[in-house]
């Protein structure tokens, strides 16, 4: 992989983490984190696309928001 890939799957996981400990704090910081984090770890991690479509299968509107985000197979 790239160094450019590495460093989006590194930002990725940071702010997917800190989104973790901030949800629980007075201010609404945590989700927009998260949400900013895990389609950049869905755009290079298939794991972690995997692990967040099984979990979406019982939203089935979020699901497909999510999957229009996730990568078209281009050979990336």
């Amino acid at each position: 992989m790239s160094l450019h890939k590495w460093a989006r799957i590194v930002v990725g996981l940071i702010l997917v983490f800190a989104g973790f400990v901030l949800v629980w704090t007075p201010l609404p910081v945590g989700l927009p984190l998260m949400l900013v984090g895990l389609p950049l770890l869905m755009r290079f991690s298939p794991t972690a696309r995997g692990i967040v479509l099984k979990r979406l299968r019982r939203h089935p509107g979020l699901a497909r928001r999510v999957r229009r985000m996730a990568p078209r197979h281009r050979g990336d």
